[in-house]
């Protein structure tokens, strides 16, 4: 049975893990690695912006309230999940493989499983397209609606990693 992924990402890179040690090397020759010692949560999320790139990532967050993530679609991905499902007991079904919009969810800690990871943080002065002009602005980038968004991660996972620390 061929595991290729079905559309090709050849650009994803690829990733190997050892002794509780996740190095993904990019097409470009970047390396993240990660020391899963450190981790406090893993989740996963996914983007709006497949299926031609990546979309669906997994996140490795430490005490710090900072995070690494890896593309899903990189190369050796399927023994990592192993590895992790082995090393935290994570379920080795990962449940926004679907997803076709902004989602995320926690995988680890098991106390946390299912909850939001992340959430959108809206540009400064966003408000929601009220006519058709706006709609247009939206859809061309146009004047606040040309902002970016970001993510963070949630009141909850930052309470937690906060109590953690205290």
């Amino acid at each position: 049975m061929k595991k290729d992924s079905i559309i090709d990402r050849n650009d994803s890179g690829k990733v190997n893990v050892s002794q509780d040690i996740i190095t993904w090397v990019m097409i470009s020759d970047d390396r993240i690695t990660i020391d899963l010692n450190d981790v406090k949560f893993i989740g996963e999320y996914t983007t709006d912006d497949g299926p031609f790139v990546d979309d669906w990532f997994l996140s490795f967050v430490y005490s710090d309230d900072t995070w690494d993530n890896i593309s899903v679609y990189a190369d050796n991905i399927a023994s990592v999940k192993e590895y992790l499902s082995r090393r935290f007991g994570l379920d080795s079904s990962y449940y926004l493989a679907n997803s076709t919009k902004w989602d995320s969810q926690i995988l680890y800690p098991k106390a946390f499983l299912g909850h939001k990871l992340f959430e959108m943080i809206s540009p400064k002065g966003y408000k929601e397209p009220e006519t058709f002009i706006d709609q247009i602005k939206l859809s061309l980038g146009l004047g606040k609606y040309g902002k970016a968004w970001y993510f963070d991660l949630t009141p909850e996972v930052k309470a937690a990693l906060q109590n953690a620390r205290a």
